[in-house]
Parts: structure tokens; sequence; C-alpha cells
């Protein structure tokens, strides 16, 4: 990171702004869909950054989507297709008369929803110098020591879709909300696990 701008920390309403348009920035870099992950990723590493008081201008939000894009394409290609398939499947499930199907659509849904909590915990610690397969063993150890965060992690998933559903032009600041979300928790663990001075 570059040198510090202002102390840690800023206004509340300050962090709140700094959500939405990192919301809008994700929603039009996730329009290709394989780069929603990375640009989750990059908007959680630009509100790490307007917190903690370093550079946080729209150019090095998109510098870090460019970076991010780079070194996570296969997770956000691997992200996307087996989103496809975990509807697809749930899906055909509910759809078909197949016996047993709603206990599988059941299993396919808590699945999808643990594997989306082991993202957004690498995408709030990604760092441009991270690699996807380390950082995502990592979000599974750190998902697993820390329950209460992973449960937080799925309110938040589950929230933001209540609100989506409820307000669909919300949907452009969705992915602003869930980077926050992933910025906090791990914000959180690393305050946790912080051994005092």
């Amino acid at each position: 990171m570059t040198k510090k701008l202002r102390p840690y920390g800023s206004p509340k309403f300050a962090l709140f702004g700094e959500t939405m348009l990192a919301g809008l920035v994700v929603a039009l870099c996730s329009l290709p869909v394989v780069t929603a992950v990375p640009a989750i990723a990059a908007g959680a590493r630009h509100l790490r950054r307007h917190n903690e008081g370093y550079s946080d201008r729209v150019a090095d939000l998109f510098r870090d989507v460019g970076a991010a894009i780079r070194r996570l394409w296969a997770l956000g290609v691997c992200s996307a297709l087996v989103v496809a398939l975990l509807v697809i499947d749930v899906r055909a499930m509910t759809m078909l008369d197949i016996p047993g199907s709603r206990p599988v659509a059941i299993v396919l849904a808590l699945a999808a929803l643990a594997a989306a909590v082991i993202v957004l915990r690498f995408a709030g610690g990604w760092d441009p110098s991270d690699r996807a397969l380390p950082g995502l063993r990592r979000a599974l150890a750190e998902s697993a020591a820390d329950p209460l965060g992973s449960g937080l992690l799925l309110l938040a998933i589950a929230g933001t879709a209540v609100v989506v559903w409820m307000f669909p032009a919300l949907a452009a600041i969705a992915g602003g909300i869930l980077a926050l979300a992933a910025y906090a928790v791990d914000t959180r663990l690393d305050s946790l696990t912080r051994t005092p001075d």
C-alpha cells in the first residue's frame, strides 16, 4: 500500500459512500460474470485502504480490479461454472418429480452457501501478491476456525439477497455490501488473532 493520507478510520458516512462507490464499480466489472469474484476482492481491498487511511481513488480501485482479474481469472471462471451447475441442478431437482430430490437440492444449496462463504473469506483478505489456491486453503481454514465470522458472512449473503429481491435496483451496490462484509470479517479475525505487544 502507498503512504497514509489520513489517520486510521474515517467518518462512518464516508465508509457508507465508499461502499456504494465500490458496489457500483464491482457491478460494472462483474458484467462478464466470470470477473465477479476478482471484482469483489478488489472492492474489499479498496474498502480496507479507505478505512485504514490510504489512497482510495477510483483509479486505484480499477487498478486493483485489473490486478485481481489477472491473478484470479481461473477462480472467477470456476466460481461462475460452479454457480451455474448448482443452479441447474437445484432447478432440475425441484422441477422434476425424482424421489429424494428435495433433500439433494437442500444439500446442494448448503454446499453453494459454504462455497460462497469461503470465497468471500478469500476476497476479504485478498492482496495482489496472493495466489488463488493457497488463499482458498487459508480461507477454508479460517471458515472452520471462526464459525461466528462464517455465520456473519452467511447473514450478509442472505441480507443482500433479500434486499435485492425487494428492491432489484439495489443489485448495483450488492457487490459493495458483500465486499464490506468480507473486509469486516477479515478485520475482525485479524483483531482476534493479533497478539498484544
